[in-house]
């Protein structure tokens, strides 16, 4: 069995590149902390439909979530732990506390969006966490999908999965796992099993957590890993009468275009199959007219206007179709590799 411990400067596989991680002093100063007993600890949100925002979690918060995770994931002997997002995100430092009080080690690579780049093809790693933009890149290219065979786990959270990516997650041997949660509650409170012998349709509670709605239809969460008892989130959901739940998108993605509530979450899940590899989101924008206008932002120009905005139309409604498409060069994103919607529509509409 691997003795518990921390490799930061990758002395395990004398990478290079990790001597000059900037993150290690964080991951450093982190566990240092956290070994000391410091009782609560200072977080910023992801920043993705908002302002990023700094909120304090509990030592207490922080190991009931390490603990519902062990639950379901039941680490075994070997268990060995790569942690390849920033160490300033909640997935980042939930990896680490998860390490410390499994007592199974966990070695620290920088963040990319080709994170198995350096491993070796025979690597000890059995448990991971990514966000969909690192796992379109790793099965992209063959060998680090090879690698990514050596897991056992993939924890996949931070965004939605479209249905190419859903599709080619059937084939893979590790489980993988769509997380639910966010900063606010120490990372996930609920899991989806993708593929397997029984992958699941919805998500599923982690022990300990009890889940409502509010009279606006979001998703309530009672856990001792959450800031507040309930959490009251923005995210519209439908819970099932085996306890599992589903989210049908955000309270605050709603936009109101001449009369018409139109929600960009079911709007972005309609257009995906529409829109294979290529990044994009819809947003509202001021309209005389309309009062809001319904946009597609596309990274990139891989299509012509007109021609998409036909396909997008046949797609749905027409009073629902987008008004506009505007070409980004590139998204910007936040440091969990989230597409930074907010940012990205304030710089480009702009300019068109």
């Amino acid at each position: 069995m691997p003795k518990p411990g921390i490799t930061l400067n990758a002395t395990f596989y004398s990478y290079d590149s990790l001597l000059e991680y900037s993150g290690e002093e964080e991951v450093l100063l982190f566990c240092r902390q956290w070994i000391q007993g410091t009782e609560s600890f200072e977080v910023f949100t992801s920043g993705s439909t908002g302002t990023s925002k700094s909120i304090t979690l509990s030592r207490k918060q922080m190991l009931a979530s390490a603990a519902a995770s062990r639950l379901v994931l039941k680490p075994e002997e070997d268990e060995h732990i790569l942690l390849s997002l920033s160490p300033s995100s909640i997935g980042g430092k939930m990896s680490l506390v998860r390490a410390m009080e499994w007592q199974v080690p966990i070695t620290v690579i920088p963040p990319s969006a080709q994170p198995f780049d350096h491993l070796e093809k025979n690597h000890p790693f059995t448990l991971c966490s990514l966000v969909p933009l690192q796992l379109h890149d790793i099965l992209k290219d063959e060998m680090a999908g090879e690698k990514l065979e050596g897991f056992r786990h993939i924890l996949l959270g931070g965004a939605g999965i479209d249905s190419q990516l859903s599709a080619a997650i059937q084939k893979l041997s590790p489980l993988i796992y769509h997380t639910y949660g966010m900063t606010e509650t120490c990372s996930h409170i609920a899991l989806k099993r993708l593929n397997g012998n029984s992958p699941q349709e919805h998500f599923h509670p982690v022990p300990g957590v009890k889940i409502t709605l509010s009279e606006e239809e979001t998703l309530q969460i009672e856990a001792e890993s959450a800031i507040t008892n309930p959490l009251v989130t923005n995210d519209l959901a439908r819970i099932n009468k085996d306890g599992s739940f589903d989210i049908l998108g955000r309270k605050d993605r709603t936009i109101n275009s001449g009369g018409i509530k139109i929600q960009l979450d079911e709007m972005e899940n309609l257009f995906a199959p529409h829109l294979p590899d290529c990044p994009f989101f819809c947003a509202g924008l001021n309209d005389e007219r309309l009062g809001q206008k319904l946009v597609l932002f596309l990274e990139n120009e891989p299509f012509p206007t007109e021609e998409l905005l036909a396909v997008l139309k046949e797609a749905a409604p027409a009073y629902k179709a987008p008004k506009a498409i505007i070409f980004a060069p590139h998204f910007l994103r936040t440091a969990t590799g989230k597409i930074d919607r907010l940012k990205t529509s304030q710089q480009w509409a702009k300019t068109n």
